[in-house]
């Protein structure tokens, strides 16, 4: 580029003796123009090579402000000698692979994330604790809280049994009165959770029922047991079961659908209150005691293997008409007595709530609680815990 620059300048250079710039076009009988002195080219070639060192550096410092990198390596590539823009790209590339490389060493990815456990004393006696009640899924504790009397010392400090709360004594710093009745609480509630959605037969009830959210009051469930006729109602002063609600028969299951087929005609006939329409809703579930559940699954077309026949019962057949679901209620012993009702969602003939889902909508399971007071002793037999299933119907 410096020899295009003296070229030029040869072109179009002044010599210092000339009397005025620019000068005036040469005439058809003007002699050639002087040849330039040695110093003259010197001068011109030392311009040229600044101009050329002002160009490298400004396009060096586009190309470097234009490369996203830190402002601290740009300063350090700036500093660097480079003879072409390639050079100039290179250098730039590196630095790029360089930060990646640093930020990678730096970066946790989330397949590769260390695990991080911080253990708390309290954690282990949490879990202790849950193996004395059979939690299920709970460690087994080291042999010196194998005993549970041992476990009660270490967080209470009452090793003389008198029921105080000894804190200057304690193993474990963070306990206080309530915290083994809230483990106790918590890890019987466990159990009674694991339990409870063992035991469908005897939550039959739940299939049958309609729950609303709770207005705040409160009773004892009562079961309806057969030889009586039930609780009376609040909405017309008669029990349950009356003729005067057409929902008495003494009609026997039998061995065949006979009876099944008039209760089922019976509840599709059921008019709807101040009306001559039928509800036209066929019932959902038959009720029995144990005694009638086999022959209940045979009427119904419940059983083994490839029949050469089947009962209209044996299948749905239809939305409205679906197949009869025997239920066992625990609490009937009469051998001869049974029951049909509709599908709750469809009408709920039994509402039942909960005082412990006031929303409604669901069957909360049993719960126990812990009472706290810091007037009573630690784990007396005044304290400790309470258990809530409250309930209201109607």
């Amino acid at each position: 580029m410096s020899k295009e620059i003296i070229e030029a300048a040869k072109q179009t250079a002044v010599p210092p003796s000339s009397p005025s710039f620019p000068p005036s076009a040469p005439s058809a009988k003007s002699a050639p123009s002087a040849v330039h002195t040695p110093t003259f080219i010197e001068e011109q070639e030392a311009f040229g090579e600044q101009w050329l060192g002002t160009i490298k550096q400004a396009g060096l410092r586009r190309m470097l402000a234009d490369s996203d990198l830190p402002e601290v390596v740009k300063k350090r590539l700036a500093r660097n000698a480079y003879n072409t823009p390639d050079e100039v790209l290179a250098a730039i590339a590196e630095a790029h692979e360089e930060l990646q490389v640093l930020d990678k060493s730096h970066t946790v990815e989330l397949s590769q994330r260390p695990y991080l456990y911080v253990s708390d004393p309290i954690d282990d006696i949490r879990s202790h604790v849950e193996w004395f009640f059979g939690v299920e899924g709970a460690k087994t504790p080291p042999p010196n809280f194998r005993k549970l009397d041992q476990l009660y010392v270490a967080m209470t400090g009452n090793n003389e049994f008198y029921g105080i709360f000894q804190p200057d004594r304690v193993v474990l710093a963070a306990a206080d009165t309530g915290t083994l009745a809230g483990m106790a609480v918590d890890d019987m509630n466990k159990v009674i959770m694991n339990q409870f959605s063992c035991l469908r037969f005897w939550r039959w009830y739940e299939n049958i029922t309609y729950v609303i959210p709770n207005d705040g009051s409160v009773q004892g469930m009562k079961l309806i047991t057969f030889g009586g006729v039930g609780p009376t109602l609040a909405q017309d002063s008669t029990a349950l079961f009356h003729a005067d609600h057409n929902n008495i028969q003494t009609t026997a299951l039998g061995t065949d659908n006979t009876a099944w087929r008039a209760a089922r005609k019976e509840c599709f006939g059921h008019t709807e209150v101040n009306s001559s329409k039928p509800l036209a809703v066929f019932p959902k579930f038959l009720l029995v005691p144990d005694d009638l559940y086999d022959q209940a699954l045979v009427n119904l077309g419940y059983g083994e293997g490839m029949p050469t026949t089947y009962v209209p019962e044996a299948q749905d057949r239809g939305i409205e008409d679906p197949r009869p679901v025997p239920l066992v209620v625990p609490d009937w012993t009469d051998a001869a007595d049974w029951a049909y009702i509709v599908d709750p969602m469809i009408y709920p003939v039994i509402q039942i709530s909960y005082a412990q889902a006031p929303g409604g909508g669901s069957h909360p399971a049993p719960e126990l609680y812990s009472v706290t007071d810091p007037r009573r002793v630690f784990c007396s037999p005044m304290t400790c815990c309470r258990s809530r299933c409250a309930t209201g119907s109607r």
